[in-house]
């Protein structure tokens, strides 16, 4: 919601009559109380750290103390169709004497729009679900990917039915190796607006192809995996999902959501619900989510915050079979003010009869828009972690703090 909200409305500087330029930069330090705990990844051999729940802007690779990152984002259009869009990303962390430099891009793409068409070319995030998060295939907090995604409007009955469907194809890069280095997935989107009530719905099949573990596999050879039958040996993984969701216009835009998802023969669920104007002034939101899980080698697209490797987020800290909830507070304080408090809970069942582990946790967020160029944002979390990494009392807490300062040009 905090993305959506402040997706920056940049000034366009016409070049010409058809090129037109925006931007802004992100500044933001952020301080963790601990050492990340590092864990044993859900794909073999992969080790990696685990973000704490809180962690702001989706999962960052922190370290103990205080960490530095920059953004900064340019978008070139031409006629208002065509679109090159940079935003690349230097982090500080401290490490050794002089702290540990990396510089990566969150974005580097080309985009084309049309009315009934999309195309998306370079590295990005993608995420599909009923959620704002996303939903159990592709989520909003998966690390950036190479990928090709196409998302078409085939037929649209004036406002009240659309159909459509969306096409992906993407690199996972070698932090998959010892998993699969390609993934595609397709889906099929519907809807129906009625007077009262809005409702939507898809049908997903996620596939990760190159089983054999070699990161320097084509995607053509990956392919052949698509077509193996279920029992043979490096088969491609799959995974489906059907989704809803309905919204009651005459409730303030009161929203029930749902999704199941099969991995292999594994059954998941996400259910939840938002409630967008609340109060008098119609300025509050509350929104609650629910699910299990148990899909042993989807935790590269499930939600926010997850295991990170060399700055870059792999996937969720979660087990094998795990429960999941969050309660979403929001104000909308003035025009320029917004607050948000998040409290969660993670809940890891280990394969063997252990210990379970449980995390809890809590965020607190501020932003304020002082200036029609400027805005700035604080967050505090807290979280505790009982029986950590499946130890009978290992107990922890850890607490972080972050502050960001944005400029739009």
């Amino acid at each position: 919601e905090l993305v959506k909200r402040w997706e920056p409305l940049w000034k366009k500087h016409a070049i010409t009559n058809d090129f037109s330029w925006k931007g802004f930069f992100h500044l933001e330090s952020a301080y963790l109380s601990t050492d990340p705990l590092i864990i044993q990844a859900a794909s073999p051999g992969v080790e990696a750290f685990a973000t704490p729940l809180w962690a702001f802007r989706q999962g960052e690779d922190l370290a103990k103390n205080f960490n530095g990152f920059l953004e900064l984002g340019s978008v070139l259009s031409f006629q208002d169709r065509f679109f090159w869009v940079l935003q690349p990303r230097l982090a500080w962390r401290p490490s050794g004497e002089g702290g540990d430099w990396s510089l990566g891009f969150r974005r580097l793409e080309f985009l084309y729009r049309h009315p009934k068409v999309k195309i998306s070319a370079g590295r990005g995030r993608t995420h599909w679900g009923p959620s704002p998060q996303g939903g159990l295939l592709l989520s909003q907090g998966a690390k950036e990917m190479d990928r090709l995604l196409v998302e078409g409007l085939f037929w649209q009955k004036e406002e009240n039915f659309f159909l459509g469907g969306d096409l992906l194809v993407a690199n996972l890069g070698q932090d998959y190796q010892k998993a699969w280095p390609w993934l595609l997935a397709y889906r099929l989107r519907y809807g129906w607006n009625l007077s009262k009530v809005a409702w939507r719905g898809a049908l997903s099949h996620r596939v990760l192809l190159g089983g054999k573990g070699d990161p320097q596999i084509g995607f053509l050879q990956g392919m052949e995996e698509f077509f193996k039958p279920w029992w043979k040996e490096e088969k491609a993984h799959h995974a489906f999902s059907i989704e809803t969701s309905i919204k009651l216009l005459n409730l303030r835009g009161l929203e029930f959501y749902g999704e199941l998802a099969w991995e292999q023969s594994d059954l998941n669920f996400l259910m939840g619900l938002q409630s967008p104007r609340l109060g008098k002034m119609e300025t509050m939101k509350l929104s609650a989510e629910y699910g299990q899980t148990s899909f042993s080698n989807s935790r590269s697209f499930l939600y926010q915050e997850g295991l990170s490797r060399q700055g870059q987020l792999l996937g969720y800290a979660w087990g094998p079979s795990s429960s999941f909830a969050h309660l979403i507070w929001a104000w909308d304080a003035t025009s320029h003010a917004y607050l948000e408090v998040k409290l969660g809970l993670v809940h890891r069942r280990p394969l063997d009869l252990g210990e379970s582990e449980t995390r809890t946790y809590g965020l607190l967020t501020w932003q304020n828009q002082w200036h029609k160029s400027w805005s700035s944002q604080l967050s505090l979390g807290l979280e505790r972690t009982v029986n950590q990494n499946f130890m009978a009392s290992a107990d922890h807490w850890n607490w972080g703090a972050s502050m960001g300062i944005d400029y739009q040009y």
